[in-house]
């Protein structure tokens, strides 16, 4: 090391100019003199000899380490095309003026600015090298910004063009006095041993260009290319003073647009502001909107004054919708799909209204994006729904059954009378593909109650609470007339089984034996009794159908828990020939057989519930 770790050193950050990429920033250690002035004994250090030095601090090395990529042979082994190669042969080879400009420069700037934006504004170890020194001139940061002005003088021949900048009301000479500029997005420039920063909005670009020219000059055959590509812009973002053109600015009140947009094959959004009618794309960091026009020659240009706090409210509203700003005024969800996009508008509609957004859904067709309502009808039947459900979109009225058949055919819209295209909501698919396989008669359709799941697609307050009607178990009671107690597993057989009735579903009462599956059932069929005798004032008729062994069995179980229950053993030669006979009883006990050989007389009995 030509600098010793125990002498007396100083870390400087050294600007120079490379003669093939430009403006670069090394560190050094440079050796003090006895008087501790620097002296022309230096170190070129980076992380890899950097921790020789034990004095320097962890924001020193973290400085050194952020400078890495600038080193020569670093930036030739990121960009040569070649893995190893020396810096003089790569920039005879392979280096070019458009690869410079393009993707070399902009590299080593972005690394630059990495490094001035940790650097102390209070620094005092940036210095400009020379031919010898590399701390040839100290450098101060100015703390505060530095304001550009853009000038523009229209005359006969032309419009001549230059900047003047200001710090603290100060004009600052820096037109052909050797001023280097460090970084263009954001502008920083050296001018007289002073750092300059300048605004965000500031383009460098357009600053360097008079580091070695005092003006621009515009011919006349060039004005209006260069007024709209160049001068239009400028006028959007920076103080602009101007002689022999007329510049117009105005406060209008803006309104919003928001349009469904197609970009790079991922669908979002495009924000429009409008301001005097005029419909101007959004832009974070215009503070201005400007239309050009021309009166032959001369250019009018009008400044909308953007509306900056209430713009970002309707931004805002935006984000805590879901959307997110990509680019630009383009602004996307997560979900980047056609089908998305109009669900969001449809979902938000009447935010964005109270936002005061004006929404269209128009790329290639125009999509419908008015309120839908799906109306419907339940028909409770004995063993099924009958399901009518029509979709109202704004004025039209249309039978479910033609979405049902769009789904069926793998289609995902309709057109409505409008001509618009309306895409179908998400949740309909399933709903759709769920009725496809039902059998329908003039929009109805016939859903059987074990199908009732079916109903739950369908997203309604109504459905849910006839559905949790349909599923609710009550905890039920014996009636009083019961002789005998249900254990606490009963009373939940006996729930189950006065749910199954009031729904009109049929069902499995699957107790392992000796659980008392009779002595449910009795309770069961007792409650069935007067529950209906209370209801509709008609006495309840029971089928009960079991192995002949079992017959006198249940009569003996009903004569125990509920003696009130009238029942009549259907077996024997001296059995019941005509309907007559066996309607005067409650309970109906016979064989699975005998079912078979009287069914001629069955046929002619309806009985509330069978058991078998």
């Amino acid at each position: 090391m030509r600098v010793d770790n125990q002498q007396a050193y100083k870390l400087i950050f050294s600007i120079s100019v490379h003669p093939r990429i430009g403006v670069l920033i090394h560190p050094y250690v440079i050796a003090l003199s006895t008087q501790q002035t620097l002296t022309l004994t230096y170190q070129k250090v980076f992380s890899g000899n950097a921790a020789h030095y034990h004095k320097l601090s962890v924001q020193d090395l973290t400085l050194i380490a952020s400078l890495d990529d600038l080193m020569e042979e670093s930036i030739v082994r990121k960009f040569s095309p070649e893995k190893k190669i020396r810096p003089k042969e790569y920039f005879n080879k392979h280096h070019t003026e458009l690869l410079q400009a393009e993707v070399i420069r902009p590299s080593i700037e972005n690394q630059i600015a990495n490094f001035l934006a940790i650097l102390p504004l209070d620094a005092d170890n940036l210095y400009v090298a020379d031919e010898i020194n590399p701390a040839a001139f100290p450098i101060e940061i100015n703390r505060d910004f530095t304001k550009i002005l853009f000038h523009f003088h229209k005359t006969e021949l032309g419009t001549n063009y230059f900047v003047t900048l200001k710090h603290n009301e100060e004009r600052i000479p820096f037109m052909k006095i050797g001023g280097l500029m460090l970084t263009k997005k954001p502008a920083k420039m050296i001018v007289n041993g002073t750092l300059y920063r300048f605004y965000d909005f500031v383009d460098g670009a357009k600053l360097a260009v008079f580091l070695n020219k005092k003006l621009v000059f515009i011919p006349k055959t060039s004005e209006k290319k260069y007024y709209t590509t160049f001068i239009k812009p400028l006028l959007e973002t920076s103080p602009v003073f101007t002689k022999g053109f007329e510049i117009i600015t105005l406060k209008e009140e803006a309104k919003p647009n928001l349009s469904l947009a197609l970009r790079n094959g991922k669908y979002g959004f495009n924000v429009m502001i409008n301001y005097g009618g005029l419909s101007f794309p959004f832009h974070q960091d215009k503070l201005f909107h400007v239309k050009l026009e021309w009166n032959r020659d001369q250019p009018i240009f009008t400044k909308y004054k953007r509306s900056q706090i209430w713009e970002a409210n309707r931004i805002n509203a935006l984000s805590e919708l879901g959307l997110t700003l990509v680019s630009g005024s383009f602004f996307s969800l997560i979900a980047k799909d056609l089908q998305s996009c109009i669900d969001w508008i449809r979902t938000h509609n009447e935010v964005l209204a109270a936002s005061y957004f004006n929404v269209t859904a128009s790329i290639d067709e125009k999509y419908s994006i008015s309120p839908y309502k799906l109306h419907y009808n339940i028909a409770d039947k004995i063993d099924w729904f009958d399901l009518n459900a029509q979709i109202i979109i704004g004025e039209y009225t249309i039978p479910f059954s033609q979405v049902v058949n769009e789904i069926r055919q793998g289609n995902n819209r309709i057109i409505l009378p409008s001509h618009e295209v309306f895409l179908f909501p998400k949740e309909w698919f399933a709903l759709g593909e769920a009725l496809a396989g039902q059998s329908t008669k003039s929009n109805t359709y016939s859903i059987k109650k074990y199908q009732v799941d079916i109903l739950a697609l369908i997203q309604s307050r109504e459905i849910k609470q006839h559905l949790t009607k349909l599923v609710a178990i009550s905890a039920e009671k014996p009636h009083s007339k019961f002789v005998g107690t249900l254990r606490k597993y009963q009373l939940d057989g006996l729930s189950w089984l006065m749910f199954l009735k009031n729904n009109n579903f049929g069902g499995v009462l699957a107790d392992d034996m000796g659980l008392g599956k009779t002595v449910q059932t009795i309770s069961f069929l007792q409650r069935v009794k007067y529950d209906m005798l209370k209801s509709s004032e008609r006495r309840a008729k029971f089928l009960l159908v079991a192995p002949t062994s079992l017959l006198y069995n249940w009569v003996y179980e009903c004569i125990q828990f509920s003696p009130d229950l009238s029942t009549v053993i259907h077996s024997g030669t001296k059995r019941a020939k005509s309907p007559a006979e066996l309607e005067k009883y409650d309970l109906v006990i016979t064989t699975y057989g005998l079912i078979r050989n009287d069914e001629s007389l069955f046929t002619q009995l309806h009985y509330d519930v069978l058991v078998l």
